[in-house]
């Protein structure tokens, strides 16, 4: 308790405070490639076609990739239920949908408005009690059933087709505290309150930087913390623990700012390895419905 009541300095309060801390956006390394994203402008539409023919024969162009030419695979927070790019159907503003690498960030995005991506827009929620009801006027996943889950549903009668995910916290009895409120003169009071959209506004950018070396270890910086969850590649189906936490430290490059993640592929076999403690991490979530 010698900490309560005192005035703690920030270990990297001086850094952030003068402008020189660095953050994984800082990060320059030799030949590096520059990846910007296209992304849905619609909420909720099937993907008929996808041209990417403009952008890449734009100069400076190295790469475009759409969901159809990368691996099936789901990714997600506690359920997986999304792709790293929109396949046949896009579920929100904003879902990526085709990805370019360019050698400058500017030819990148100059890229990304060359795809043409034609929709075929669907009916779309915009209120969560509508949603939730058991009987939703549209169901974003069909399939949810069939994606792996990091964290099980709490047990309910029916599930509505639309939620994400529910958990329980349950401390003391509810009941006996409410008699004794209304015994001992107090009084319960119940309401409905609504708050706007919040955003955390972080002061690091959103980026990713990757490099493969030439020992086949891809050394990843991001500035999320989806890292943690479970990164999924082909062929991973569970975290590996091939190597001590001190040997996966060694394999680390500086901090650069809060969150630094790593992943080990063995090209032979598409075996992943996370950084040390990311499964337990999960048994600790509370969030989320």
């Amino acid at each position: 308790m010698n900490v309560v009541g005192t005035s703690a300095k920030r270990i990297d309060g001086i850094e952030k405070a003068t402008g020189t801390a660095q953050f994984t956006v800082d990060i320059e390394l030799p030949r590096l490639i520059h990846a910007k994203v296209k992304r849905s402008p619609v909420p909720h539409a099937e993907i008929v076609r996808i041209d990417t023919s403009q952008a890449k024969e734009l100069p400076g162009v190295r790469a475009v990739v759409t969901g159809a030419e990368i691996p099936d695979v789901r990714m997600g927070v506690l359920t997986l239920d999304e792709h790293l790019l929109a396949r046949d159907r896009v579920r929100f503003v904003g879902e990526p949908v085709a990805s370019v690498a360019a050698d400058t960030p500017e030819i990148a995005r100059a890229a990304c408005e060359l795809i043409e991506v034609e929709y075929r827009e669907l009916p779309a929620l915009f209120d969560p009690e509508e949603a939730i009801k058991l009987d939703p006027p549209v169901v974003l996943h069909e399939d949810y059933d069939e994606y792996e889950k990091l964290l099980e549903l709490a047990e309910m009668e029916e599930r509505p087709p639309n939620l994400w995910q529910a958990y329980r916290i349950r401390y003391g009895d509810i009941d006996e505290i409410f008699e004794k409120a209304v015994d001992g003169g107090g009084f319960i009071v119940e309401n409905r309150y609504a708050t706007g959209y919040v955003h955390t506004a972080c002061m690091e950018p959103h980026a990713a930087v990757a490099q493969w070396s030439a020992d086949d270890t891809l050394t990843v910086w991001a500035s999320g913390l989806i890292a943690l969850y479970r990164a999924r590649c082909p062929g991973a189906s569970s975290p590996a623990s091939g190597q001590t936490r001190s040997e996966l430290r060694r394999r680390t490059l500086r901090h650069f700012g809060p969150h630094v993640f790593y992943f080990l592929f063995e090209r032979c076999g598409e075996q992943r390895r996370s950084a040390p403690g990311a499964q337990n991490q999960i048994d600790f979530l509370g969030w989320g419905l």
